[in-house]
């Protein structure tokens, strides 16, 4: 019986494809190249459509060869390379799921000595006229419209500030700097231009519940996940922040080079915390040879060094991985799960954006998402 063929990456262009299809054979490993039937022309031009694959014996071995010949030697930063969290982003539309951020966002600001800066963007009749009609009724002139809507931010705004400081009073929190902000604009686009150019370092976002806000993350959400430049914290509204909150962390890899940096950033994320981290891969069969990809070797290639942060390897074999990952924070009281987005990403790819907007509906811990920085 023939052996199983094994997609070990997916190309984005015919000379990519070839080219790694040459480092395979050069260490004795027989591939393939599934093109689903694409022209050389058409191959030459599409994107993530060419997949390359080896026999099912020979994939561990692959993934080591291609791993191996795109380690660069930036991966290897000590974790102290890595700037801590003094800046905090939260954006806020003052619902009940933005009030549950900034309460996480207080918190994470005192455990690390961090700033906060609260930003509501308001829509501006100015830079968008055309949908003017559909939300606001003119008085007199755009003018008074754009200030009408600046000063009802504003009360918003201090109405918010007020119910914040009455939990941080309620829980006896020391002094944080806060900040507030309101921008004009569109919701995703401002808030990711005012994080980059502000030099925040982490955002956290309140996440809605599914029947009131399926609409509101297929837009805002999943543009800031894939355009984020920095860490981002996505806190579901029925979420209770836990003083452990970074002690039993899950992170779901598929043993990809950016795992590393990602898992460097979330140990320092985490610091000063004593902090467990579970290294989980999922999977819908037991007989994957990605598995015999270990943690050790895993740690050596990608992390470096960890310090004092205990780490174990865990396989999850779900055929829902969503049910398989939930089962699995519910079964080891894990308090955050953390996950690595990749727009386009050499080796297959776990996170589709499919499942981690399903994550995100049916999880109540918080979620952290990094950004692949391939």
């Amino acid at each position: 019986m023939a052996n199983k063929l094994i997609t070990v990456a997916t190309l984005e262009h015919i000379n990519q494809a070839s080219m790694m299809k040459e480092w395979l054979e050069s260490a004795g490993i027989e591939s393939y190249l599934l093109d689903h039937g694409l022209s050389v022309e058409g191959a030459s031009q599409m994107e993530g459509e060419i997949e390359l694959q080896v026999c099912e014996p020979d994939a561990a071995k692959a993934l080591e060869v291609l791993g191996n010949m795109e380690d660069q030697p930036q991966n290897k930063l000590s974790s102290m390379e890595i700037p801590a969290i003094k800046k905090i982003l939260v954006p806020v539309d003052f619902s009940d799921a933005s009030f549950n951020a900034a309460c996480y966002g207080i918190h994470v600001a005192r455990q690390k000595g961090a700033e906060i800066t609260l930003i509501h963007v308001y829509f501006n009749p100015v830079t968008d006229p055309i949908a003017c009609d559909h939300f606001y009724a003119f008085p007199t002139s755009i003018a008074e419209t754009l200030n009408e809507i600046i000063e009802n931010a504003r009360g918003l705004m201090d109405e918010f500030r007020e119910k914040l400081n009455t939990y941080i009073t309620r829980h006896e929190i020391p002094e944080i700097l806060i900040n507030t902000e309101l921008v004009g604009g569109i919701a995703e686009e401002a808030i990711l231009d005012f994080a980059k150019i502000k030099n925040f370092d982490l955002l956290i976002i309140g996440i809605r519940g599914k029947a009131e806000g399926e609409n509101w993350l297929g837009s805002f959400m999943s543009e800031i996940i894939n355009k984020a430049q920095i860490p981002v914290l996505a806190i579901p509204e029925s979420a209770t922040y836990k003083e452990q909150m970074f002690k039993r962390v899950m992170y779901a890899t598929n043993f990809d080079k950016s795992d590393g940096n990602a898992i460097r950033e979330l140990i320092k994320i985490a610091r000063p915390l004593e902090t467990h981290i579970s290294i989980v891969h999922i999977d819908d069969t037991n007989d994957n040879p990605f598995i015999n990809y270990d943690l050790a070797h895993f740690k050596e290639k990608f992390v470096g060094e960890t310090g004092q942060v205990r780490m174990k390897f865990d396989l999850i074999i779900s055929k829902n991985l969503a049910r398989g990952i939930e089962n699995y924070i519910s079964e080891h009281q894990m308090d955050i799960i953390s996950v690595t987005s990749h727009k386009r990403n050499l080796i297959t790819s776990l996170f589709r954006p499919s499942l981690t907007k399903e994550l995100l509906f049916r999880l109540d811990i918080p979620m952290l998402i990094f950004h692949a920085k391939n």
